[in-house]
């Protein structure tokens, strides 16, 4: 059986590609994108370095001066998204698209994170479970 589809996943929530590719393009000169919606990124494994616990927000609710964990380094998103594993992907999506994806990604998070956890915890990596939130109050969080 041959695999269809781009063959690339998002190097922080691990969601494959999914936009169509021409195929007269090579993967280097191919826009990547995970059009039906990043994840939550710790369903590929994403961990806060110092407390190990999951990270329960998608690739598309990074801010510039926010931080991320890639391959055991913590770099700020606004210099990170300019890594070359990073420049033929896209992470803006429309608002009422991003608010449905975060509804949907914390249900399942919620319900299947601490097996999720166990099974990474179970091949090394350390992720430890917390509860993601819902949208509405991931944003009033943020309001000073």
């Amino acid at each position: 059986m041959q695999f269809m589809g781009c063959p690339l996943y998002c190097p922080l929530c691990r969601r494959q590609c999914d936009k169509q590719h021409n195929v007269d393009q090579s993967i280097e000169q191919t826009r990547h994108e995970c059009e039906s919606g990043h994840q939550i990124q710790s369903f590929g494994g994403s961990y806060n370095q110092d407390d190990k616990l999951a990270v329960t927000i998608s690739c598309c609710e990074i801010r510039n001066n926010d931080q991320v964990n890639y391959e055991g380094d913590v770099i700020k998103w606004i210099v990170f998204k300019e890594k070359p594993i990073l420049r033929n992907w896209f992470y803006d999506v429309e608002k009422d698209d991003q608010a449905i994806n975060r509804e949907k990604n914390v249900k399942i998070w919620n319900l299947l994170g601490q097996k999720i956890c166990t099974l990474y915890n179970n091949d090394g990596n350390p992720i430890r479970f917390q509860e993601a939130i819902p949208q509405i109050l991931l944003h009033l969080e943020q309001i000073p």
